[in-house]
């Protein structure tokens, strides 16, 4: 046996901060799987299959809810190029739709297959209610299909899978026969699990008759999953080695008789074999059969094949050996063997601590050649070029090690955040460069000898813009016949009035990821959006899907914070339980001019207002911002009405505010097409902190947690955290924000007593409160309790506050069972 190594891929991320591992993860040697929705509509416990655990790794955040098609290409080019993957599985979890998910399967298949066209995909899904979904797969771009029946005895099916054992076996058989139809004989697959109480005969039977309709019976021994049914609240163990070995036996002994091969398959469980004993039962062509091994096979998956090809790995030069072994190769090549350089060809890239250096290893670990990647200016700009690609003269009669070396940097190159990527080259290797698909730019001679210099296609913005916002104009066109030309931030100005009004809603994965998270930046993109516009935030209505109340309370507690971090109440909204997660918020603001966000010409001063405090929330480097420290928030809360005075005074050009530690330029609609040159200038504006009351006369919040109906309560038919009240005579001194506003110069102060004002000489000092997911697992539990001492000593923080749930978790998310108690509970705690 041979221990499989960390694939390079899981150390990379989307834009969004997404890890590539939590997309999709590595099977055996070479195959990579995903499963695109983490969901199922059958996984309610009266439902679920009980050999399942589709949701458990989403619960324990180890994957996202849904993989979109960019997603899985990005993750699929990174695969094939550094780990060296050579097919692709995609599953799903069963959709409400007659489609059961086969829609969203054939985006990411066609997405992927444009990445990398050559990659075989299989599919796999529960039969689809329209079969015209099995044509619609194999259109773009799968090369096999999984069609699951887990087990062919309706009793055991009713049993072990009592949503999906709804589905009749006509329904399955007239799947299997289109399937067949349209992607040939032997590219077809079914699990069929053995231990589920079936009779042996019975199950062997019926996998000669799949047989016999050209798929493939993909044998597997049930094995008890953690967080499954059948292991939690069953106890139902494997099965026997002898009733495994009985039944893979004569299965794969039909399937020699058929000339029925796994690795025939173009891609999927079949194709890799690695789960299942058949490979080895099965033999080869010329009849022997691994009989040796059958029983080792049964507990540890197929043998393993020796890869085709050259075996190339491309690492990351880490060592001063790698770098090294990197530099003798040059030196043999540019200075010894083709006289470009005398005596070394080292120059400052070298030097450059931000130069990635990418090499191609053979199986024994020799390097064979090597490249290097490199930011081109200063302040990286996102313009990186390739240089000094090197292949060892024993090497060259390997095919596809500089191509091999081209593509991982290209990969690497983006990884970097690369707008632009660009290599001088050789003119004798123009071909190989066209060929990968780099554009030949300019012709020039350096060294006394003739290169090219070719542009790699990013195109990371453009297929972006492609993607999701070219279509916008003639869509939405139609909606505003008498549109006026104001382009703003998501938003527009109610016509007639001083009201400006914003909308944005936020990725459903998200959502799911982090519910709380994502019901602060619900808020928190659509202030933006008005601050940008010139205007103050006046009030949020929202929009929310939920799975269960208590997902939904999550999510209304990130709304709910952030509102009062702001200052910007929620008015109103929707709430509907019992669908896919998703949140859409709309903003409501004033302002006398908006400013827009398109229209700039060249000379026009373009105004940018940033807070530079604040630091990354934890998972989410470079991605988004957390807000740690007490004055943060209270900064946070200042910041949107300062910030929008400073927009409508600053009227040479638009104005896009974050919260702090976090800039984003979007000035991008600004000098469309006109050549603008971009300058930032630092600006400040302190204006009078604006209450509730100076925008909304005679309304403010109502902090009701009772739910009670109270005097002067305007009711709207929603929960109590969405009532206001008319404001009445205050007489209890400044409000509470105004008196924060007092201590926002510093974290250390001197306080005052709320009644005579007298100073007490008493020191402040920061406090801090930790709102994040805990669960069972103590391990992660404390590393996260350290995680966040950590951050908060790091920034002055004399009091933490940890809930109560840090050690062991919240029982609101821990389940509960069929009488309604908790049925997850820590052990400490009594049930």
């Amino acid at each position: 046996m041979e221990a499989v190594a960390r694939p390079r891929f899981y150390d990379l991320s989307t834009a969004d901060g997404v890890s590539y591992e939590k997309i999709a993860r590595l099977h055996a040697a070479d195959v990579l799987a995903t499963t695109v929705v983490q969901t199922c509509s059958r996984y309610d416990e009266a439902e679920r299959c009980r050999f399942c655990a589709i949701e458990e790794s989403l619960r324990q955040g180890t994957t996202v809810a849904v993989k979109t098609p960019a997603m899985l290409a990005e993750v699929a080019r990174a695969a094939v190029d550094l780990d060296g993957v050579r097919q692709m599985v995609m599953t799903t979890g069963t959709s409400t739709g007659r489609d059961r998910g086969a829609t969203h399967l054939a985006r990411c298949v066609r997405a992927v297959r444009d990445a990398v066209p050559g990659l075989p995909i299989q599919v796999q899904l529960e039969p689809p209610g329209d079969l015209a979904s099995i044509r619609e797969l194999h259109d773009a771009g799968a090369g096999s299909i999984g069609i699951h029946v887990e087990s062919l005895d309706d009793q055991v099916r009713r049993r072990w899978m009592p949503g999906k054992g709804s589905v009749p076996m006509s329904d399955y058989r007239a799947a299997w026969a289109e399937a067949v139809r349209v992607f040939g004989w032997n590219q077809v697959s079914t699990y069929v699990l053995v231990g589920l109480g079936e009779d042996p005969d019975e199950l062997v039977r019926g996998c000669e008759e799949l047989i016999s309709m050209g798929v493939y019976p993909f044998v597997v021994p049930y094995r008890p999953l953690a967080g499954t049914l059948a292991k939690e609240v069953d106890g139902v163990p494997a099965p026997s080695r002898d009733v495994v070995h009985d039944v893979t036996s004569r299965v794969a002994a039909a399937l020699r008789r058929a000339g029925m091969w796994g690795t025939d398959q173009a891609a999927g469980c079949a194709a890799c074999g690695a789960c299942s004993a058949l490979g080895s039962a099965c033999g080869d062509r010329e009849g022997g059969v691994v009989t040796g091994l059958l029983e080792e096979v049964v507990l540890l998956g197929g043998p393993r094949r020796a890869a085709a090809g050259t075996g190339l790995t491309v690492t990351v030069a880490e060592s001063p050996a790698d770098l090294a072994a990197y530099h003798r190769l040059r030196r043999e090549v540019f200075v010894d063997e083709q006289h470009l350089f005398e005596g070394s060809d080292h120059d400052a890239v070298d030097d450059d601590p931000r130069t990635r250096v990418l090499l191609a290893r053979a199986p024994g670990g020799e390097v064979l050649g090597g490249v290097r990647i490199h930011p081109m200016t200063g302040p990286d700009l996102g313009w990186w070029r390739g240089s000094r690609l090197v292949v060892g003269r024993g090497a060259r009669m390997l095919m596809g090690v500089g191509a091999t070396l081209v593509r991982a940097a290209c990969a690497a190159a983006e990884q970097a955040g690369a707008l632009r990527f660009d290599a001088t080259v050789q003119a004798r290797n123009e071909r190989m460069f066209t060929r990968l698909g780099w554009v030949p730019r300019e012709r020039i001679v350096l060294h006394d000898a003739e290169h090219v210099l070719v542009e790699w296609p990013v195109g990371r913005v453009q297929r972006l813009v492609d993607r999701t916002k070219a279509v916008l104009g003639p869509l939405v066109g139609s909606l505003l016949p008498h549109h006026d030309g104001f382009l703003g931030d998501d938003g527009a100005p109610v016509p007639g009035t001083d009201v400006v009004a914003a909308c944005d809603a936020v990725l459903p994965s998200m959502v799911e990821r982090d519910p709380e998270w994502a019901g602060w930046c619900a808020v928190l993109v659509n202030v933006n959006d008005l601050v940008a516009m010139g205007a103050t935030p006046v009030g949020l209505l929202d929009a929310l899907g939920a799975r269960d109340a208590s997902f939904a309370r999550r999510v209304l507690q990130g709304l709910r914070s952030a509102s009062e971090a702001f200052d910007v109440p929620v008015l109103g909204g929707h709430t509907q339980l019992g669908v896919p997660a998703s949140l859409t918020v709309t903003a409501v603001g004033r302002a006398e001019s908006p400013v827009p966000g398109g229209g700039g010409t060249p000379g026009e001063v373009v105004r940018v207002t940033a807070d530079l405090g604040g630091s990354w929330r934890p998972g989410y480097s470079a991605a988004q911002v957390g807000l740690l420290h007490p004055a943060l928030a209270r900064r946070a809360a200042a910041t949107p009405r300062r910030r929008a005075g400073a927009a409508a005074d600053g009227r040479q050009g638009r104005l896009d505010e974050r919260p702090p530690g976090h800039h984003r330029d979007t000035r991008g609609g600004l000098g469309v097409r006109c050549g603008a040159r971009r300058g930032v200038r630092a600006a400040t504006h302190r204006r009078r902190r604006r209450r509730l009351a100076d925008v909304l006369p005679g309304v403010r919040p109502r902090h009701d947690r009772t739910g009670r109906p109270g005097s002067g309560t305007a009711r709207t038919g929603l929960p109590h955290h969405r009532r206001v009240r008319r404001a009445g005579p205050r007489s209890r001194g400044p409000p509470p924000l105004a008196r924060r506003q007092a201590h926002r110069g510093g974290v250390r102060g001197r306080h005052r007593s709320r009644s005579g004002g007298k100073d007490l000489g008493m020191t402040g000092s920061a406090v801090a409160a930790v709102a994040a997911r805990f669960d069972r697992d103590l391990d992660t539990a404390l590393a996260s309790v350290a995680e966040h001492v950590h951050h908060a000593r790091a920034r002055g923080v004399g009091l933490l506050a940890l809930p109560e749930a840090a050690l062991g978790g919240y029982l609101s998310t821990l389940g509960s069972g069929r009488d309604g108690r908790h049925g997850d509970e820590p052990d400490s705690l009594p049930r």
